[in-house]
């Protein structure tokens, strides 16, 4: 009844709209009763006579049992729209309400009449069958419910994720999607892959290699907090007086940056060092360092202590005196979790001496006597290391890096001041893609630097390819023992 009031309503205010509003108003009302009485009869004559008798059909009975509500809203709109619209006028109010009461209910007699003559021979069906009816509608919509149910859930498929999916599941589960779905996006993009028996296998040991790796990126960082340890790096700084603790020189974050990078290997990104203003006065500092994109700690910079350099004579005259300026950073060393000695790892920090004041600052020197060079202790460490490697192998910058605990750049930097000493073969350390690389920016085949690394490993028996690499059954991996 609803749906038919609103498309009877909606169609009766187009109509009224578009050609009723010159109409006359008692005629429109006269043809509006006729409309709702013949729409009333032809509804239960069409069951009365026998012409249409279905349960699938909306029967008279439920109509009929009283006043319909679509001519009502038919009436009322003739009523409120034509009348009103036509009479109401200032001083005829009393004469509109007047002839809006008998039209209003001018059709009800007819109404009901028709109701209590037609419809009572409808009234043990509608007592008695009204179960039956309902009964047997059931009965048909039972199957056709649970048909509809079944296909929601049919047409799915099991699929293995090689990634991450919002909403979906992580890389290694299995999840329930459907076909299309499964079909049309995620195997295309390489998102998963069916969950057969093999798929299941091979991904479940993805998934422990991909744990095993985030379990070691963990302890890594675990390491590298675990072995903070205090690297000292000095920079002397003038003061604009002897009193003053301004510098007129400061310290940013790309010098600690190289003063690490030069001194011990330490290879720090400056976009981690977390030093929005620089240094520019004397005291204590703290410097935020992005560990990882998803830690974030704080180190302190230490005690900035301020000594009086022995002064000449000439200084004196000029008047200030000059004062050196020590910031002790604190920074991660990036280690990787191993077994290494604590004995070795407290070999590799080198402390300063605190001085009295009055006197000249103590420093422990960074180089050492190594076959008659001086070089540093990093260098030395990675002169000993290359010279295990034995005649016929080669190694990577990455390879060294590793087995130091270092950067491959400051393996490289090292390397380049002896690039061809006879006591140090540093032409076996080549690239990652096992090309030879030349020394001090050497590039290109037509190189001496290149030639003649080519030529001394060529003499050591290593092994080339037909695209001027080495071949990869040359590559010596470095033992614990060389390590130590």
């Amino acid at each position: 009844m609803a749906i038919v009031d609103a498309f009877v309503s909606t169609g009766t205010l187009a109509v009224m709209a578009q050609y009723g509003l010159n109409w006359n108003w008692r005629v429109a009302i006269a043809v509006t009763v006729v409309f709702n009485i013949a729409t009333d009869l032809f509804m239960t004559m069409l069951i009365t006579w026998a012409i249409i008798r279905s349960q699938w059909f909306w029967l008279a009975v439920p109509i009929m049992s009283y006043p319909p509500p679509p001519p009502h809203v038919v009436q009322f709109i003739v009523d409120n729209y034509v009348v009103v619209v036509e009479l109401i006028e200032l001083g005829s109010d009393g004469a509109l309400f007047g002839l809006l009461t008998p039209t209003t209910h001018v059709a009800a007699p007819f109404g009901k009449t028709a109701d209590k003559i037609i419809n009572a021979h409808f009234h043990s069906l509608q007592v008695k069958k009204m179960l039956a009816r309902s009964t047997k509608l059931a009965a048909a919509l039972r199957p056709q419910t649970s048909k509809l149910l079944s296909r929601s859930f049919a047409h799915r498929v099991n699929m293995v994720l090689k990634e991450d999916v919002t909403k979906l599941g992580y890389r290694g589960d299995e999840v329930s999607v459907k076909a299309g779905y499964a079909r049309n996006y995620l195997y295309p993009e390489k998102l998963a892959v069916y969950a057969t028996d093999a798929n299941r296998q091979k991904f479940k040991m993805d998934q422990e290699s991909v744990d095993e790796v985030q379990q070691e990126k963990e302890h890594e960082l675990e390491a590298i907090i675990y072995h903070l340890s205090n690297i000292e790096v000095d920079f002397k700084r003038h003061t604009p007086a002897k009193t003053d603790v301004k510098l007129t020189s400061e310290v940013n974050a790309q010098n600690i940056s190289d003063m690490l990078e030069k001194n011990y290997g330490v290879i720090v990104g400056v976009a981690r060092i977390d030093l929005p203003t620089p240094i520019k006065t004397l005291g204590s500092h703290t410097v935020k360092v992005r560990v990882d994109d998803a830690i974030e700690a704080e180190f302190a910079a230490g005690a900035v202590e301020t000594e009086d350099a022995d002064a000449s004579e000439d200084d004196k005259k000029k008047g200030a005196s000059k004062k050196k300026w020590t910031f002790r950073y604190k920074h991660i060393r990036h280690l990787r979790m191993a077994t290494r000695s604590s004995a070795r790892t407290a070999a590799k920090k080198v402390s300063s001496k605190t001085t009295q004041k009055g006197k000249a600052a103590t420093k422990t020197t960074h180089h050492i006597q190594w076959r008659g060079k001086q070089i540093t202790l990093f260098e030395s460490r990675v002169y000993e290391l290359i010279s295990t490697i034995p005649e016929g192998k080669v190694s990577t910058y990455g390879g060294v890096a590793q087995a130091l605990q270092s950067g491959p750049r400051c393996v490289g930097q090292a390397l380049r001041k002896n690039p061809f000493a006879p006591e140090v073969p540093c032409h076996r350390v080549v690239a990652a893609s096992l090309g030879i690389g030349g020394f001090q920016g050497s590039t290109g085949e037509d190189s001496p630097c290149i030639q003649k690394k080519r030529t001394l490993l060529a003499k050591e028996g290593v092994n080339f390819t037909a695209d001027h690499r080495i071949d990869a059954a040359c590559v010596h991996e470095f033992k614990e023992a060389e390590i130590e």
